[in-house]
C-alpha cells in the first residue's frame, strides 16, 4: 500500500545520479515541519526525515537500520511497545494517535505523538509502517508567558499549505484542495493552478457538495473518468475541467475532520497516489486536532488566568522542581512582591526570617512527596508590613497522572491572627480572675468545713447534728464544682500532640499505686494523638475501678483493630456498670462522690475525635471502650 513511499524515500544518490525518474520524495519530506518514520516488519529503521532526527536527537547514520526499540524506547517500555508494533501489523491497519516515550540521543525521555500506517508490497503483504508525528505537550502554557510555540490556528494553516503543496506535487496533481468541516463554509485552501476560473469554479462545486455530505466513504477514493461519475453531475460541464479527483479524509479517531482533495493528474491516479494522500491526510488531521486542543488549553488556561486575577486570595503555582512560575496579583499585594521578581526561587524572600527554615523545609517534604503543604507562616513586606497566611497546596499532574507542578493558595489570616492574639489576651485575664476567685473560695471553704467540724464535735442536739452534715455536704459540694471548674478550664488551652499509650497509663496509675500492682497495659509501641490532659482521663478510669469496682484484682489496657479505626479497651473484673447507668455517667450531673470525671474524660478525648461508651457486663466487670479514628492512632 505504501510501496510508493517507501521506494521513494529509500531511492540512493546512485539511483538519482542515474536518472531515475520521480519526485524526490525524501527532499519534499525532510523540509516538513513533522516527523516522518518508516519502520520494517522487523522493527528497524528504514527512513526518518530531519525534522525526526532533530526531534529525536540523533544524527540520521545513527537511526538507519538499528533497531527502533532497542535503540529509542526505554527499557520498561520496550516488550509492550514492540508487541503493540507487532499487533498493528498483523491487523494491517492504522494505529491511532497515540503519546509515547522515547529515549533520545542526550540519553533524556520525550513524548512524541504518533500516527501510523503500514504499507505492503505489490503482492499486499506487509512490509512495515509509516509514522508521522511531534513532540507531545510536556505542560501547559502559563497565562503570563508572552510566547508560547503552539500549533495555533495561525501557524495549522502555514503546516496545512505545507503538507498540501508536497503531496500535491508528489501525486502529479494540478489543482487540489483542503476543507476542514469546522472551519465554516468553503475551502480553507483552494487553488487551481494554472487551470484557471473553469478549474476553480469546479473545485469550489466539488468542496461545496463534499461539505453537504456526499463523500461516500471513510477511505480515500479515486475517480479518473469525473464526467462519467455521480460526481460530474453536480460541476459545471460534468467537471471536465477537473478531469480526475483525488480525496482522502482527515480521520482522526474515527471521525472525519475535513478533505483533501486532488484534480487533473495527466495519466489518472493510482492506488499509490491514494495511499500517500491518506498519509499526508493523516498528518493534517493530527495538525488540525493539536491547534484545536491547544486552543482549548489556551482558553481554559485564559479563564483560569481570569479567575486567578479576580480571587480574593493568593494563588502561586510552581514547576515539578517548585520553582514558582506564576503567581496572581492578590499573592503579590499580599508580599509586595510582582511576579517576575516571585519567579523562581525570588518568592522566597517574601517570607518572614523567622519562618523561612521552617517553610522551606516544609515545602522541602512536599516535594519529596512526603507530605501536603498545610501551614500558617508570615509574610514580611518590603515596607515593613506582617502578614499572617495559611498556604495549602496540591500536586498538579498531566492526563497521564504524572506530576508536572504544584498549585499553592494563599489565604490572608492576619486578622484572625490579631483576633487571636487578643483573645489569648482576654482569656489570661479571665483565667488569672478566675484563678484568685477560686483560691479565694476554696480558703473560706476550708474554713468554713473546719469551724463546722469543731462544732460538730461539740453539739449534743441530733437535730443540730443532722443539719450541720447537711451544711458540710453541701460545702463539700461546692469545693467540688469549683474544683471542677479548675480541671475544665484546662481542657484545650495546650495543642494536641501524639502520646504513648503505655506510658501515660503507667504514669497515670502512679498516683494510685494500688492500681499498679493490678494493671497490666499490653498495647505495644502504640501512640494516639489526644489533648495533653489525656493522663487524667487514664487517672479517672483507673481511679474509678478502685473506687466504685469492689474487690479489683485486675486492671487491663489492650487495643483492638476496627475497620480503619482502633479501639483502646480500658477494662476491670469489679462490679461493673448497671444496664440503665451505662450513659448516665458520663453526664455531668450524674456522679457517685466524683461524677465529674467521666464528663471532663469524654468532653477531653472529644477534642481529637476519639469517642467512648462503657459496654462491660453488670457483675463481671467494668469495660470502657475508646474509639480512635484513623489518622488519630499509630505504632512508633
Amino acid at each position: 500500500m505504501m510501496r510508493q513511499i517507501v521506494l521513494g524515500i529509500e531511492m540512493s544518490d546512485a539511483d538519482r545520479e542515474a536518472g531515475a525518474s520521480g519526485p524526490d520524495l525524501a527532499l519534499y519530506i525532510d523540509h516538513a515541519d513533522f516527523a516522518l518514520l518508516v519502520l520494517g516488519a522487523d522493527g528497524r529503521v528504514r527512513f526518518v526525515n530531519q525534522e525526526g532526527c532533530d526531534l529525536l536527537g540523533y544524527p540520521r547514520e545513527r537511526l538507519i537500520g538499528r533497531d527502533w526499540f532497542e535503540t529509542c524506547i526505554p527499557e520498561p517500555d520496550r516488550a509492550d511497545a514492540r508487541l503493540a508494533f507487532r499487533r498493528s501489523l498483523e491487523r494491517g491497519d492504522a494505529e491511532a494517535g497515540a503519546a509515547e516515550t522515547v529515549l533520545t540521543g542526550s540519553g533524556s525521555l520525550r513524548r512524541i505523538a504518533w500516527r501510523s500506517r503500514v504499507f505492503r508490497d505489490a503482492g499486499g503483504a506487509v512490509l512495515g509502517a509509516v509514522r508521522s508525528g511531534a513532540a507531545a505537550p510536556e505542560r501547559r502554557p502559563r497565562p503570563h508567558e508572552t510566547s508560547w510555540s503552539l500549533p495555533t490556528r495561525e501557524n495549522f494553516s502555514a503546516r496545512a499549505r505545507l503538507l498540501f503543496d508536497s503531496c500535491r506535487a508528489l501525486v502529479g496533481a494540478r489543482a487540489g484542495f483542503l476543507t476542514v468541516f469546522e472551519e465554516g463554509g468553503g475551502a480553507l485552501i483552494l487553488d487551481p493552478g494554472a487551470g484557471g476560473r473553469d478549474v476553480e469554479s469546479s473545485l469550489s462545486a466539488l468542496v461545496g457538495s463534499l461539505r453537504a455530505g456526499s463523500y461516500p466513504g471513510d477511505g480515500a477514493a479515486i475517480e479518473n473518468d469525473l464526467p462519467g461519475s455521480r460526481w460530474g453531475q453536480v460541476l459545471p460541464s460534468g467537471g471536465s475541467a477537473l478531469g480526475n479527483i483525488l480525496i482522502a479524509p482527515l480521520l482522526f479517531e474515527g471521525s472525519s475532520l475535513g478533505l483533501l482533495g486532488f484534480a487533473g493528474k495527466p495519466k489518472g491516479f493510482t492506488g499509490d497516489d491514494a495511499a500517500l494522500a491518506a498519509v499526508f491526510a493523516d498528518i493534517v488531521a493530527l495538525a488540525f486536532n493539536d491547534a484545536e486542543i491547544y486552543r482549548q488549553l489556551v482558553d481554559s488556561e485564559r479563564r483560569y488566568h481570569t479567575l486567578a486575577e479576580i480571587a480574593p486570595v493568593g494563588i502561586f503555582r510552581t514547576d515539578r522542581s517548585g520553582d514558582c512560575v506564576y503567581v496572581n496579583s492578590y499573592w503579590s499585594a499580599i508580599t509586595g512582591v510582582p511576579l517576575e521578581e516571585a519567579l523562581g526561587k525570588g518568592w522566597e524572600r517574601a517570607l518572614h526570617p523567622d519562618d523561612r527554615d521552617r517553610v522551606l523545609a516544609r515545602w522541602s517534604d512536599v516535594l519529596g512527596g512526603k507530605c501536603e503543604f498545610q501551614e500558617e507562616y508570615r509574610f514580611l513586606r518590603p515596607d515593613g508590613a506582617v502578614f499572617w497566611v495559611l498556604g495549602s497546596g496540591t500536586r498538579e499532574t498531566n492526563p497521564e497522572g504524572e506530576p508536572i507542578g504544584y498549585v499553592r493558595t494563599t489565604i490572608d489570616i492576619t486578622e484572625r491572627k490579631r483576633d487571636e492574639t487578643a483573645l489569648k489576651m482576654v482569656n489570661k485575664k479571665l483565667n488569672l480572675l478566675s484563678s484568685i476567685t477560686r483560691h479565694d473560695i476554696l480558703n473560706q471553704l476550708t474554713v468554713l468545713l473546719g469551724s463546722m467540724t469543731l462544732l460538730i464535735d461539740d453539739v449534743r442536739d441530733p437535730d443540730t447534728v443532722r443539719m450541720l452534715a447537711r451544711s458540710m455536704d453541701a460545702a463539700r459540694t461546692i469545693e467540688r464544682q469549683i474544683l471542677f471548674t479548675r480541671d475544665y478550664e484546662e481542657i484545650g488551652v495546650n495543642a494536641p500532640r501524639w502520646f504513648d499509650v503505655e506510658e501515660t497509663v503507667r504514669v497515670a496509675a502512679s498516683g494510685l499505686p494500688e492500681a499498679l500492682r493490678i494493671l497490666a497495659a499490653d498495647v505495644g509501641d502504640l501512640e494516639v494523638y489526644a489533648d495533653p490532659l489525656l493522663q487524667k482521663v487514664f487517672y479517672n478510669l483507673v481511679e474509678n475501678s478502685l473506687r466504685h469496682g469492689g474487690a479489683v484484682t485486675r486492671i487491663g489496657v489492650s487495643a483492638e483493630p476496627s475497620g480503619n479505626d482502633l479501639v483502646l479497651v480500658f477494662e476491670d473484673d469489679g462490679a461493673g456498670v448497671p444496664a440503665g447507668l451505662k450513659e448516665q455517667i458520663f453526664r455531668r450531673e450524674y456522679y457517685v462522690h466524683t461524677g465529674f470525671g467521666l464528663f471532663l474524660s469524654r468532653e477531653i478525648l472529644a477534642i481529637t475525635g476519639i469517642a467512648i461508651r462503657e459496654t462491660g457486663t453488670p457483675g463481671k466487670g467494668a469495660r470502657f471502650e475508646l474509639l480512635v479514628p484513623g489518622g488519630a492512632f499509630r505504632y512508633r
